[in-house]
């Protein structure tokens, strides 16, 4: 969720002369990636990195909360509820990951519920703001036409005041036990999501993961597109991610077909699966690899993927990691390596399955998810 807050004021800005200020910034906004970070930015000319630094630190250190602007944006934050709720394959994720991480902030909606904005308030705001923004997990990033030294003297003077002492850690995000839910609601195709449990950050096997979801689900030369779309004409789309946290990982795949087509579509996708896990080909390693380092190239041209991967890494490995690094580590990546990853991932966690739509079909779809787990155990048992 990325959404721009141009109309914010603080103790030391009116609405009036923000609105100001963005004549001279781009895109200024918080965005809320789930379980990773909160990340506030912005993109300025050289000549306005003092301001644009200004504002970013005048947003986290003096919000004024002002009680009729609060009443104001939450109302927006439950039409974005409401329009959430509108977007099937928003609400079957949401229904995912709930059952992936139960009882858990990662499982829960970051837009929340109208119900818990009703209770929010400007001292509510404020202690979160006070207990978990703190200057130890900051990492302030910058790209483009910057002088670095400049930037650290202007980071220095303006985040100085913020409190030194780290935030409280959160407790572990945990995978759950897996399982099935099927959301009844009238609509034109059935929503099938899956997922499993995938790896950290830090986890040694991360690039070799990636390189299989690529290879399953990463585009149009991937298996289960040539198989599922192409030769069977079963969807639109479908596509698999991974998504690496601190602490847990997350391995997704997501379609939509015909209700009718769901048991087939479920059926096929994890015959695909487990098909692939062993007969991955040196040609499609390759491939995938390819398109990770033209990804990681590609990233190099905008300003704002640098200044945000350097970030994440900051975060994630205590330093900016090179780009010869990364790619060194994508080339260490081998067919053995990348069918190591995807045993461990078949193995790690039972599959979560959701489906959302109308029909017959979905329950029986949700079924053929268990194969993923059925299958390897037959072949534990041999």
């Amino acid at each position: 969720m990325a959404r721009a807050r141009n109309g914010l004021s603080t103790k030391s800005a009116s609405a009036t002369t923000m609105k100001f200020i963005s004549a001279v910034t781009t895109n200024t906004m918080c965005q809320l990636p789930v379980a990773s970070f909160t990340m506030l930015a912005t993109g300025t000319k050289k000549a306005d990195v003092p301001l644009a630094l200004d504002v970013l630190s005048d947003i986290l250190a003096n919000p004024s909360f002002v009680p009729d602007e609060l009443e104001r944006e939450k109302n927006v934050i439950v039409q974005e509820i409401g329009a959430a709720q509108d977007t099937p394959d928003d609400v079957v994720f949401e229904h995912l990951n709930e059952l992936c991480y139960p009882e858990q902030p990662m499982g829960r909606s970051l837009l929340g519920t109208a119900k818990t904005l009703k209770r929010f308030d400007r001292d509510m705001l404020r202690s979160y703001l006070s207990t978990h923004y703190r200057a130890p997990d900051m990492v302030v990033a910058a790209a483009g036409a910057v002088d670095h030294a400049r930037v650290v003297e202007e980071v220095e003077a303006r985040f100085g005041s913020f409190d030194p002492t780290p935030a409280p850690k959160p407790e572990p995000a945990m995978f759950g036990k897996g399982g099935s839910r099927v959301v009844h609601r009238d609509l034109e195709q059935a929503h099938l999501t899956l997922a499993l449990e995938g790896v950290p950050q830090t986890d040694l096997s991360l690039f070799s993961l990636q390189v299989f979801t690529n290879t399953l689900g990463g585009g149009m030369s991937s298996r289960l597109f040539q198989e599922v779309r192409e030769k069977r004409g079963l969807c639109y789309s479908i596509y698999t991610f991974h998504a690496p946290y601190t602490d847990t990982g997350f391995f997704g795949l997501y379609t939509g077909t015909d209700p009718a087509d769901a048991p087939e579509m479920m059926e096929v996708v994890v015959d695909v699966i487990n098909e692939a896990v062993e007969t991955l080909t040196e040609a499609e390693v390759a491939r995938a690899k390819a398109q990770m380092k033209a990804g990681l190239l590609m990233a190099l041209e905008s300003c704002s993927s640098r200044a945000e991967q350097l970030a994440r890494h900051i975060l994630a490995y205590g330093r900016p990691q090179t780009l010869e690094e990364l790619i060194g580590r994508i080339e260490e990546v081998s067919v053995e390596s990348t069918r190591n990853a995807a045993r461990a991932l078949l193995t790690r966690s039972r599959p979560a399955v959701v489906a959302l739509g109308s029909g017959r079909g979905l329950d029986t779809a949700v079924s053929f998810a268990e194969g993923l787990t059925r299958s390897k155990e037959r072949a534990r048992l041999h």
